[in-house]
């Protein structure tokens, strides 16, 4: 009996090291075919999330915009930007080269000017504003708004035209 007894237990030991050796194996196996499968899910939501990086860059670029035209027009800094301002002869400007690309009539404007607003969370906007001095002609405004969001640049460029 007892000579069985021990046959028995050295039985049940052989299994046990057998059934570990089976069980870590069907487990890396599930692991590893859960992994494959997820993968595609995965690269799914990293897509998305760029897309949604997209959009709020995108929806910051058209916050400039919007900004950037209360402020031509009304000479008021909203939304936190800070601003530098430059004006030069509208002869030989970005402003001229913009309103020929229009088809403008340059000769009712003859100053540029030239304004860059700057946000921490609405990135940059460069508004080109074109005015007559001497008689009040509707300005021609160009806005640049360049909205960033987690490395993601999205660039509007607007052209508001005087009717």
């Amino acid at each position: 009996m007892f000579i069985q007894q021990v046959f028995v237990n050295k039985m049940i030991n052989k299994n046990k090291g057998q059934t570990l050796v089976i069980t870590l194996f069907i487990v890396l196996v599930s692991l590893t075919l859960t992994l494959v499968f997820l993968m595609p899910i995965n690269q799914q939501v990293v897509k998305l999330r760029k897309l949604l990086n997209t959009f709020q860059s995108l929806a910051y670029s058209e916050s400039g915009i919007e900004f950037a035209n209360y402020y031509a027009l009304k000479g008021e800094v909203l939304g936190g930007f800070t601003t530098s301002t430059a004006s030069s002869s509208f002869s030989g400007s970005l402003c001229e080269h913009f309103a020929n690309k229009l088809n403008l009539n340059i000769s009712n404007y003859d100053t540029c000017i030239y304004t860059t607003m700057t946000s921490s969370t609405l990135g940059t906007v460069e508004i080109y504003s074109s005015i007559n001095s001497v008689v009040y002609v509707a300005p021609y405004i160009k806005v640049i708004s360049g909205g960033k969001f987690e490395n993601i640049l999205r660039v509007l460029d607007f052209d508001f035209v005087p009717q």
